[in-house]
């Protein structure tokens, strides 16, 4: 029984998670440390199964609180309005990245998404007028809905 391994590695666990968290090893090396010989490490078998039943919790959560598939369904709805405003505001061949460099492609990524969030910046200061005139002109532009976008918290996230 699973219950049976993650008791018997519980301690084990424990001092991998602490460990984590003072930065004594990186969660980074950790990883590799677990993968390697994966099937037969009993601490990478007991924290898949940790992570199986935080799933199977979560998803339980969410299927019997009504308030959380709202939020969980809101918070969805905006960053699909982000993707969609961005990729209405990407320009150059398409939408398409064309460069096979990894570097160059997250580059191009967030350039666009810096330029979303500007853009959206310098429009909600001036949402007011943008949207009288849009509502006069009855133009489906994006930025009828601008309430709905947010800038994107993952460009603060310091990995630039």
């Amino acid at each position: 029984m699973q219950g049976d391994l993650i008791e018997s590695q519980f301690r084990h666990l424990m001092r991998v998670a602490v460990s984590v968290r003072e930065g004594v090893i990186s969660s980074a090396t950790l990883l590799k440390r677990l993968r390697s010989g994966s099937h037969k490490n009993a601490t990478y078998t007991a924290f898949r199964e940790v992570g199986r039943v935080i799933r199977t919790v979560q998803l339980l959560r969410y299927l019997t609180d009504a308030p959380l598939r709202r939020r969980v369904t809101a918070a969805t709805n905006k960053v699909e309005s982000f993707n969609r405003f961005s990729q209405w505001v990407g320009f150059g061949n398409q939408g398409v990245i064309a460069d096979n460099d990894p570097v160059e492609q997250e580059k191009a990524m967030k350039f666009n998404a810096l330029l979303t969030n500007d853009l959206l910046t310098e429009l909600k200061a001036e949402f007011p007028q943008v949207s009288d005139v849009v509502e006069r002109a009855s133009l489906s532009r994006p930025w009828r809905r601008l309430e709905t976008y947010r800038p994107c918290p993952s460009l603060w996230s310091g990995n630039w």
